[in-house]
């Protein structure tokens, strides 16, 4: 243990010395009366943490490049003591350049300032200040981060990102962004673009700091259900980040089609929305199917064609719709907190802001598209399809046995497990919360994709 200092007084001698401390008597003869063995000078130990601590976090904030919140440890704050000085010694500079030892003496909060040499001297006490810490600011909110970036000839407006680290989000009008290779977009026209399409670049660069995929739950949303027969738009070439596109069938036949290329059905061609693509349940809180997602993502990270092939899982809530006198539909009380996982496989272009969700459901309405089911079925109508209402489709689950004999079971699905219109006009557009997760082996050996970027998401069933 390191020599124990003794306030500062204005005479000392060796006699004083004895009586007052039993120190050892080879450090007497060493050192002598005259004090000249002075201890190794060392910071309090409340200090010396706070001080170590502090420079830990100042590196750690040095190392963090990482765009983050940097995580700051709670800085220790010296605690005054009172009492016995226990040994603790300090060496200070001052003005006149004369080193001197200081010493935390007897009960009092002061600090006693005593000169390096054995002199006799006048002693101020300074009272110390408190030191408090300020914790570290908490970050301001950023925009929310995409829900994924952009592949290479896919529109980049909503992400702003790019897959590829070489490439950038370029701007060509208010209507189109690609991801091209660094400083490769020169404004104006390019001669690779289809004759029908070419028009002047403006080479805008939107390209910002690319950021981590969104794990959360989004909440406030609500779903709608739609069948139309049409082509998925993810089962066109080069949409969205998977495997392959999702699969589309043969309007005649029934069988997939191998060309991703073939027209739709809903525009004279063969390709049509395979008759698998109906919601099936797993168990009676769970069910599985396929959706259009929105076109233009907001606060609920959706964005359009960059979802192809990812699969969301829903949870459906008690919130109801609000109208002019009283609120309306929602889900009924037999289908709140059931589950759902949808996987993408198609883009509504009617379907944006707070609605989030098309779900693929037999006799839910043929919206829009009109020509696509009785080109697909040779000989029905198409209110056979939808109950003559082209939005919200049958009421009752008497109407299903208008479908083609392939659609039965997903339409009735619609009142036996999603309960629509059971009660009080509920269940009717309900609301749900949901989140991205990995997708199920159910779900993508129907459509044929995987989207490429499954590892991270979080496995549920």
């Amino acid at each position: 243990m390191g020599q124990r200092l003794q306030p500062a007084r204005t005479h000392g001698n060796c006699g004083t010395f004895f009586t007052l401390l039993a120190a050892s008597a080879a450090s007497f003869l060493l050192h002598g009366c005259g004090g000249g063995g002075r201890p190794k000078a060392q910071q309090p130990p409340d200090a010396a943490r706070a001080s170590r601590d502090a420079w830990d976090t100042n590196k750690r904030r040095e190392k963090n490049t990482s765009g983050m919140a940097p995580r700051v440890s709670a800085l220790r704050t010296p605690v005054e003591r009172r009492g016995d000085a226990g040994g603790v010694n300090l060496e200070h500079v001052s003005a006149s350049g004369a080193k001197a030892d200081l010493s935390k003496v007897g009960v009092g909060a002061s600090w006693y300032w005593k000169d390096k040499e054995d002199k006799e001297t006048t002693t101020t006490p300074v009272t110390t200040t408190p030191v408090t810490t300020t914790p570290a600011p908490t970050p301001a909110p950023t925009s929310a981060p995409p829900a994924y970036c952009s592949d290479a000839q896919t529109d980049c407006r909503a992400t702003k990102c790019c897959i590829d680290p070489n490439m950038r989000c370029y701007s060509k009008n208010n209507w189109w962004a690609e991801c091209l290779n660094k400083s490769s977009c020169e404004p104006g026209i390019h001669a690779e673009d289809p004759v029908k399409y070419r028009s002047n670049w403006s080479c805008t660069e939107l390209s910002g700091p690319t950021q981590p995929p969104f794990h959360g739950w989004n909440y406030g949303t609500w779903t709608t259900g739609y069948w139309d027969c049409c082509k998925p738009s993810c089962a066109w070439p080069r949409k969205g980040n998977q495997s392959r596109p999702v699969r589309s069938c043969h309007a005649r036949t029934g069988k997939w089609l191998h060309n991703a290329s073939e027209i739709s059905v809903c525009s004279g061609g063969v390709a049509a929305s395979c008759t698998s693509h109906h919601p099936f349940m797993v168990n009676d809180g769970l069910s599985m199917g396929f959706a259009a997602a929105a076109v233009r993502g907001g606060a609920h990270h959706l964005t359009g064609d960059t979802n192809c092939g990812q699969c969301y899982e829903l949870v459906f809530t008690d919130e109801q719709h609000p109208g002019p006198n009283n609120s309306w539909g929602g889900a009924g009380e037999d289908l709140v907190d059931k589950r759902m996982i949808v996987q993408i496989t198609n883009i509504g272009d009617d379907v944006d802001g707070n609605q989030t969700f098309d779900i693929q459901i037999p006799g839910a309405g043929l919206g829009m598209q009109t020509t696509g089911c009785t080109a697909q079925f040779p000989g029905t109508k198409k209110d056979d399809f939808d109950c003559g209402k082209r939005y919200g489709g049958c009421d009752s689950i008497k109407g299903c046995n208008k479908l083609p004999k392939d659609l039965q079971t997903g339409c009735r699905w619609r009142y036996t497990w999603y309960h629509w219109l059971k009660k009080g006009g509920r269940t009717n557009n309900p609301y749900v919360k949901f989140r991205r997760v990995k997708c199920p082996l159910q779900l993508t050996a129907i459509s044929g994709s995987v989207p490429n970027d499954e590892d991270g998401w979080l496995i549920v069933m």
